[in-house]
């Protein structure tokens, strides 16, 4: 279990992801080049095959799916760990003009007003997991 996110690019300025229609979502790139930028963000990940990957990191986990990159325009991202991973979510997203859209809310991430929401709820979801347990 972890925080889930996509990685996605959208034509026009950042609004509510209910607005958006099909052809708002635009490709990342090849695969090839999406592939590079993780592999560029992420050195010591261990890639199981070329489009799942995991990535152990001072407190940053994240498992990596490419897998829809091209059919669906989307990169999947599950988070582990305890480290708040919206600062490096930004950072990998601003610099390639992409969003990311955390899927416990069902809402794109506002990189002028990023709200850690969906992550801190899923941090208390799990703590308290562990505390019961």
């Amino acid at each position: 279990m972890g925080w889930d996110v996509q990685i996605v690019r959208i034509r026009g300025n950042l609004r509510p992801l209910a607005s958006l229609q099909n052809d708002d979502f635009l490709p990342l790139g090849d695969l090839a080049a999406v592939r590079c930028v993780f592999q560029s963000a992420c050195p010591a990940a261990t890639w199981s095959n070329p489009l799942w990957a995991l990535y152990y990191g001072d407190g940053l986990d994240v498992e990596i799916d490419l897998q829809y990159v091209e059919s669906s325009n989307s990169v999947g991202l599950c988070f582990h760990g305890k480290r708040n991973p919206i600062p490096w979510l930004l950072t990998l997203t601003e610099k390639h003009g992409w969003l990311t859209v955390d899927l416990s809310s069902g809402e794109l991430v506002d990189p002028n007003d990023p709200t850690n929401e969906g992550w801190e709820g899923w941090r208390d979801l799990v703590d308290g997991i562990h505390d019961e347990g």
